[in-house]
């Protein structure tokens, strides 16, 4: 029988080195849908074996506000995973909700002698946050940012090298605990043991996460139903974290006024026509970036475009416009205005036009219109 866990974020998992094989089930507990991701983990690899979301209850910006329905919603959904697997899931690492997280710098020593341990390690770690833990707080996990070996910094593993002293500098993190002990106790009525805590802003990271990132400085936006997570990050770890009371439910009723329907149908309109989003982490490799004279050539379009359409017209619109062939003494861009404003004008689109766009340069004192490449 394989060993059966259930983990939040899968950021912990490519962490960890693991010499055998394990099944790890992910469950994230959101206000509009609790999520369960099984898979496997092999040879540094993970595997999909199943997954299943079904609708939350209970639950409110992230927090519980009736156990008992939760607790059913968390049974139903590890009852469908577990038939599809055919074993139990009795072990979970939790996401916990990241309200008034705190961050702090903490400075960890271990004294070694020889060769660095795991053991080591995790004794700096340990002595780190040793008396720092504020009252009604309960610590998530200790980000290490840098690995110092008798005073001289160190990049890489540490593991197996010949050390007197090691020192860690990282980044504590904690959150209430009045945040975690409510999901704790809602998660184990469920019949599930919690060896394990962790904050969903890791998990965020580990979606969109690239080598890129990992040397830049930047920050993710999760909209949630009704909650916005906005973290930020340095060279792959997390420095902070803030909730915002706002989430894609907000955008369904803004819909929903805007356009004069009901919340229901906003919501469908924003699932499918993308109002809300996120743009995925591989997104500018695979379809590759607009060029900056691409982007002025569309601004030019829309800024003579988009004053031309009544003020009660909301519906989006899209134009595209594609160079088919031009002589190469021939500045085409100046026509652009002109093609997508005839579009327009054949369609049954309101739109105060048509309109032409055209270049206008000084030349030898005299005004041109539309000069050739060898003019300018």
């Amino acid at each position: 029988m394989p060993q059966i866990y259930c983990i939040i974020s899968l950021y912990h998992l490519g962490k960890v080195k693991i010499s055998m094989k394990k099944i790890y089930t992910s469950i994230d507990i959101g206000s509009d849908s609790i999520k369960i991701v099984t898979a496997e983990y092999y040879n540094k690899k993970i595997y999909v074996l199943a997954s299943h979301s079904i609708k939350a209850k209970g639950i409110r910006k992230g927090l519980v506000v009736d156990s008992n329905l939760a607790i059913n919603a968390i049974k139903d959904g590890i009852k469908v995973v577990s038939e599809k697997l055919g074993f139990n899931i009795k072990k979970v690492i939790v996401s916990v909700p990241d309200y008034n997280a705190k961050f702090m710098y903490v400075t960890g020593t271990s004294r070694v002698e020889g060769a660095i341990t795991p053991d080591n390690l995790a004794t700096a770690i340990k002595a780190s946050v040793y008396g720092k833990l504020e009252e009604n707080y309960e610590l998530v996990t200790v980000e290490p940012l840098e690995y110092l070996i008798d005073g001289e910094k160190v990049e890489g593993s540490i593991i197996n090298k010949t050390a007197n002293k090691l020192d860690v500098n990282g980044i504590m993190i904690s959150v209430p605990k009045k945040n975690i002990y409510s999901v704790i106790e809602t998660v184990e009525n469920a019949g599930l043991e919690v060896v394990e805590i962790c904050l969903s802003a890791l998990a965020d990271y580990a979606e969109v996460q690239t080598d890129i990132m990992d040397k830049k400085v930047g920050a993710i936006v999760n909209i949630g139903h009704e909650t916005t997570n906005v973290s930020v990050f340095s060279k792959g770890k997390l420095m902070n974290t803030e909730t915002l009371q706002i989430g894609g439910v907000n955008v369904d009723k803004d819909l929903s006024y805007i356009f004069g329907i009901n919340v229901f149908d906003g919501r469908s309109i924003k699932e499918k026509f993308a109002s809300a989003g996120r743009f995925p982490g591989g997104f500018m490799k695979r379809e590759g970036k607009a060029s900056d004279y691409e982007i002025l050539v569309a601004r030019l379009v829309d800024r003579a475009l988009r004053p031309l359409f009544p003020d009660d017209f909301h519906a989006e619109v899209y134009v595209t416009v594609n160079l088919i062939s031009a002589e190469k003494d021939i500045q085409p861009d100046a026509l652009a205005g002109l093609a997508a404003s005839a579009a327009l004008a054949v369609s049954d689109i309101p739109f105060g036009g048509p309109i032409s766009e055209v270049r206008v340069a000084r030349v030898d004192g005299q005004l041109v219109i539309n000069p050739n490449f060898s003019v300018m």
